[in-house]
């Protein structure tokens, strides 16, 4: 990032950056949007890499279509710890029925910045 580099760079010289990476998860609703609009006039042939972070508490766990829990939720029902290989081969399992949280506004902000930018 920027401030990682400021005091490797004259204050008098301009940087260009090749890479561009937003985290999004948590800000897409306050000004992502934006920001990705003046770093793409600022830097139009860097490259913009949307990240989300995500969490294992944020995937849900679902029984006949209703939801239970999440997916740690899952793994301690089942007495699995939770980065075990047996953790791992569960998750195979054709029959779990798990989802992705949504954050439809969020990923709305994220989807226009790939599209437009």
């Amino acid at each position: 990032t920027q401030s990682l580099i400021s005091d490797l760079v004259p204050s008098h010289k301009s940087q260009e950056f090749d890479v561009i990476i937003l985290e999004y998860f948590t800000r897409a609703l306050d000004g992502l949007y934006d920001l990705a609009k003046r770093l793409r006039g600022r830097y139009p042939d860097a490259s913009i890499i949307l990240i989300n972070v995500w969490q294992p508490n944020q995937i849900n766990w679902f029984e006949d279509g209703t939801l239970v829990g999440n997916l740690q939720e899952w793994a301690e029902s089942n007495s699995l710890d939770f980065k075990s290989s047996d953790f791992f081969e569960k998750l195979k399992d054709p029959s779990l029925d798990l989802r992705w949280w949504g954050f439809e506004q969020r990923d709305t902000v994220a989807q226009k910045i790939r599209r437009d930018f």
